[in-house]
């Protein structure tokens, strides 16, 4: 009886193992543990009470990745993040969790006006049952949460979809 719960209690561990490797899995369960964190203009930590969309996906990828190279190219503001990954740069009809996206918007917030492309906005598009999301620090949704992919492409003038997963099976 003891050996059969432990063969039992073993194989719940690995499935949750297994599941929890998955990239867009570990997305989700990192924002979903985050919600409710306040958006907050230029802070890239959760000590600070509050994050913006560029702190928000530095820690993001690094959760779901895991991959040194990787973190340092996002740790830095939403412009630069698009900017030093742009080779890897995909149209959106091919989006897929996992990836980068940034706006450009039609309205341009001052403190976009000189940035790379007028970029000021990030996140990280996911998939919870079977659409595609972006999970992001906003100001419009209250700070960390999801927005659905057309919701957040509202307004926007350009989008830039980065494939950062292609950044990883680079040679480090």
């Amino acid at each position: 009886m003891m050996n059969r719960l432990l063969i039992m209690l073993l194989g719940v561990l690995l499935m949750n193992t297994a599941l929890a490797t998955d990239i867009n899995t570990k997305g989700i369960t990192y924002t979903y543990n985050h919600v409710g964190i306040k958006y907050h203009f230029g802070k890239k930590s959760f000590r600070t009470g509050g994050i913006d969309c560029s702190g928000y996906v530095r820690l993001l990828v690094n959760h779901m990745y895991m991959n040194n190279k990787l973190t340092q190219i996002v740790d830095t503001y939403a412009a630069n993040q698009i900017h030093r990954t742009l080779k890897y740069r995909v149209e959106l009809k091919n989006a897929k969790p996992g990836m980068l996206i940034g706006a450009r918007y039609l309205d341009v917030p001052s403190f976009a006006k000189n940035r790379f492309k007028k970029i000021s906005h990030v996140g990280v598009i996911l998939e919870i049952k079977g659409k595609l999301v972006v999970a992001q620090s906003a100001k419009t949704i209250g700070g960390v949460g999801f927005t659905s992919l057309s919701d957040f492409l509202l307004g926007v003038d350009e989008v830039f979809i980065i494939d950062i997963k292609k950044i990883t099976k680079k040679k480090e």
